[in-house]
Order: C-alpha cells, then structure tokens, then sequence
C-alpha cells in the first residue's frame, strides 16, 4: 500500500490536500512462496563419551568431500553427498573451532583449542604440516579461524589465513591476523588489532580478507 495524496474541498471552496491510502494494482499483492525441504541423509559426525557435540563441518569447493569436526578433536572427511566415511584423523586432543578445504580440494586444516592448526591430505587423511609461529613475550595464543584463499588471477595457487587469539587474561596483548606459507608452514605475513578476534572470511577471487572483533563488534 502506498500514501496517495487525494484533494477535497474546504469551507471556503479552496481546495486542500488529504492523504489517504490507495491499494495499487492487485499484480502487485503479497504472495507467499513455499519450499519443500526435505533431509537428504542424516550421520553422526562426533563420538565423544560424555557429550557428543558436532562443531564444525566443510564441503569442499568440487562438491564430492565433507569434513567435520566436534568435541572429540578427531576431523572426518566422508564421501558427499552419499555421506560414507574416508578417513578419521584423531587430529586434535580436544574440540575442533574450524575446519576449511583447499581450494584444490587436496587438503584440510582443523584447529582446535588444543593450540595446534594442522594441515591433512584429504586424499589420504595423513598429517601434510603442523603451522607454527613464536608468539610475543611468550603467552599462549590459541588458533580461533582458518581460511584457504586462491590467489587473484591465479586459481592454480592459493594462501591460507588463520586468526589467532591471547589466552587468559591478556591485558593490551594483540589478535592476530596471519598469512602462512602453505609449502613450509611458517609465517608469511601478520597483523595486529587491539581486540580479540572471532571471525574470518575471504572473498572468493582472494582479493579481500575479513575480520571480526569481539569487544567492539567490528568488522
């Protein structure tokens, strides 16, 4: 509905204007769309004893991979979409935060709270790398985010952003940003903000890369 404006006559013959409310054409009324969703399959995905908590799951870019990762700290990668299992890597010592494939489709980096991001083959589920770093003055950082990203113009070749986070009560320590090297698995570049960060994206042709922070809730 649309405000239309309709002029009417006052006591004085002069004419005045009084909105009012006009339905346009009854092409334009609502209409209500459905979808029918149903499940495809369902799996479990985490084993642990006490709680079985699924955190984190990927599909890789060509479709035909699934990984997933709960409180277990193992990583799974199954067929998809018929969802059999390939591989389970008893990866991590506790639970998953992320998970993401390369964009070749090769492999897959999980970290987890246990400190550690770590690069798999997801052609075979065999360990590829450890990433490693030296944090400042010695305080234990924990990997928050990881993304795969190709490299603009090039779809061939690709980098690998994590964002990593202070443990405990840090007082002015920084978030990071960093860029690995996905040949040896060390640094190639890092950023600092003044806040915790808590999330991590990259735009698809590689070009940009997003940050989220935790205390000004920033992007």
């Amino acid at each position: 509905q649309r405000k239309r404006t309709d002029s009417t006559s006052q006591n004085d013959g002069t004419p005045s204007k009084k909105p009012t409310l006009r339905r346009e054409s009854s092409t334009l009324d609502a209409k209500r769309v459905y979808f029918d969703i149903k499940s495809g399959d369902s799996i479990q995905t985490d084993f642990s004893k006490t709680d079985p908590f699924q955190r984190v799951v990927r599909i890789c870019a060509n479709g035909k991979l699934m990984a997933t990762g709960g409180i277990d700290g193992h990583v799974r990668i199954w067929n998809f979409p018929r969802m059999t299992p390939l591989f389970n890597i008893k990866a991590h010592t506790s639970e998953l935060d992320d998970l993401d494939f390369s964009p070749d489709n090769k492999h897959v980096i999980s970290v987890a709270k246990d400190g550690l991001a770590m690069v798999w083959s997801a052609g075979s589920g065999k360990e590829v790398m450890k990433l490693q770093w030296s944090p400042p003055e010695g305080v234990k950082y924990l990997y928050k985010r990881c993304r795969y990203a190709t490299i603009e113009g090039n779809n061939e070749r690709y980098r690998l952003f994590t964002i990593s986070n202070p443990v405990g009560k840090s007082g002015k320590l920084k978030g990071f940003l960093q860029q690995w090297n996905i040949e040896t698995g060390r640094l190639n570049n890092i950023v600092g903000f003044d806040e915790a960060l808590s999330a991590l994206a990259v735009r698809d042709d590689g070009r940009f890369v997003a940050v989220g922070t935790m205390s000004s809730g920033s992007v």
